[in-house]
């Protein structure tokens, strides 16, 4: 045992891996399993490789695992190196590779020197290295082991806040009920006053169709995980928390958004729920009675996924990535603004991340009016991830293909100008798409649907605590009001339409600032 400890290099292997188990631990909660075994594979094969060039480059194990060591401490910390300075000004000198290649470039030789000229006998540092390495691989697949353990224990146990639902009409009598969420979509006030953009022109089509447009609302918290989990549990996150025994961050809480007592009361009486992809696996239903989803894969396997590209974006290749980050579109297309004539899957010479999330916009956008023809009742779920970034859409639907709308970290602008910019485009998009599609759902259906469009929250700044809110409510708006805000909505529609006595909770947003929009006072 002593001679394995401080003769055999093993910590090599652990090195190898630890930067991937890390970066999964961190990341858990945002993607599936599987998304790591390639990186997974691709890190093994890589390290063994480099380990096979130096052991017959040296001769000498213990010097090819230390050498090696320290080629893989410099990759995998590169790019961790190099993002950050960009996000802290004080490093802001570390943000330029210019910069930074030079002073690893010096690092690296000061550790070669150390090993080869400064330390005589490895056993020592072999034996801390060995120890240290099974420290750090061992915290983290117990930071996974508990998450997932805690993650399978709360979807076997959803939480149930309260139940009662009453229906005193015929089955096929029941409305559909929508619940369209585009993702970061800012209050017509909010827009005009910190961006000049105008948006009274899609409240008043909103408006024309029926929709009651509650222009003071206020999203109850200020990211999504927050928001919506508020507004399919009919609740504050503090409730949330003491009722589920976890917190916000906890493995277990997307449980209140795939399992959510909204979705748990309507199924009770009968409804079947639809669902489409997002972006993001914490906030996909795909356990739900029909997940639709895209005949074809929307990325080519051979391509990089999100979290493959991130794993990437934090080694030394984030080097090589930034360099073509402004020529990751070559070509230009154009796509039509009726969605019942867009087609996912067109080809583009975009990053398959990106080419990923356009064919999953238009995906919804073209299926969301054919869920008319299923059969009710039913409840839709569809989250949109637009205008929220990466922005991709200009206003008449072609794509923009200047990468300075989504050259920036994980596809975010690379700066405030094209940030906005972005955003309004995108919007003005969604604009034009949903318009029609509302009106489809609310021409076809049987009986007369209840919609509710919500963004989860603002753009950025003051107005991210800004959002639209809209509702299509069949028997009228006599409980609605114009402050009203999402965590009320549901307590709204099951009071007016299943004999529910849900008290309206205050509408407050959590971790607000100050409402700084005088023309729209609650």
């Amino acid at each position: 045992m002593r001679i394995f400890i401080r003769r055999i290099p093993w910590f090599y292997i652990l090195f190898s891996v630890y930067p991937l188990l890390f970066l999964w631990t961190v990341n858990a909660p945002e993607i599936r399993a599987s998304a790591v075994v390639r990186p997974f594979l691709f890190t093994l094969a890589g390290s063994a490789v480099l380990f096979a060039i130096l052991w017959f480059s040296f001769r000498d194990i213990k010097k090819a695992a230390l050498l090696g060591a320290l080629l893989l401490l410099a990759f995998f910390s590169y790019g961790h190196v190099y993002y950050e300075s960009r996000i802290v000004p004080a490093l802001g000198v570390l943000s330029h590779h210019s910069t930074l290649i030079p002073i690893y470039v010096v690092l690296f030789g000061l550790g070669v020197w150390g090993l080869f000229f400064h330390i005589k006998k490895y056993e020592n540092l072999i034996q801390f290295l060995n120890m240290a390495s099974l420290v750090l691989v061992i915290l983290q697949v117990f930071q996974l082991g508990y998450y997932y353990t805690r993650a399978s224990y709360a979807a076997l146990h959803p939480v149930t806040l309260q139940s009662g639902l009453t229906v005193t009409i015929d089955r096929e009598d029941l409305p559909d009920i929508y619940f369209i969420v585009l993702d970061g979509y800012t209050r017509a006030d909010a827009l005009q006053q910190d961006m000049g953009f105008d948006n009274e022109q899609f409240v008043n089509e909103l408006e024309s169709l029926g929709f009651y447009v509650a222009k003071c609302s206020r999203p109850n918290s200020d990211y999504t995980r927050g928001s919506i989990s508020s507004t399919l549990n009919m609740d504050y996150l503090p409730e949330l928390e003491k009722m589920s025994r976890m917190d916000v961050d906890d493995p277990g809480f997307p449980t209140l958004i795939k399992h959510s007592q909204v979705r748990q009361l309507l199924e009770s009486v009968g409804y079947k729920m639809v669902t489409f992809p997002v972006d993001y696996p914490w906030l996909q239903i795909d356990d739900s009675a029909i997940f639709l989803t895209p005949n074809q894969p929307t990325v080519n396997p051979n391509y990089l996924y999100p979290f493959e590209r991130i794993y990437v974006q934090r080694t030394a290749a984030a080097i090589f990535t930034a360099a073509n980050s402004k020529l990751n579109i070559l070509s230009h297309f154009r796509l039509d603004s009726s969605p019942e004539e867009i087609t996912p899957g067109i080809s583009l010479s975009l990053d398959p991340v990106l080419l990923n999330h356009v064919d999953t916009v238009l995906f919804i956008l073209q299926k969301l009016p054919d869920v008319v023809t299923i059969p009710g009742p039913k409840f839709i779920y569809a989250h949109i991830l637009d205008p929220h970034f990466p922005h991709v859409f200009s206003p008449d639907g072609s794509i923009l293909t200047d990468p300075g709308f989504y050259g920036g970290e994980n596809f975010d602008a690379v700066n405030d100008e094209y940030r906005q910019q972005g955003y309004l485009d995108s919007l003005q998009f969604i604009n034009k798409q949903i318009i029609p599609i509302l009106q489809t759902i609310i021409e076809k259906s049987p009986v007369h649907p209840i919609i509710i469009l919500e963004g989860d929250h603002g753009f950025k700044g003051d107005n991210r605590y800004t959002n639209l809110n809209a509702y299509y409510l069949p028997k009228g708006y006599a409980s609605l009001y114009p402050s009203i805000s999402p965590v009320n909505s549901f307590r709204v529609v099951f009071n007016d339409y299943f004999g529910a006595n849900y008290p309206l909770l205050p509408d407050i947003t959590e971790d607000a600032v100050n409402n700084v929009y005088p023309d729209c006072s609650p």
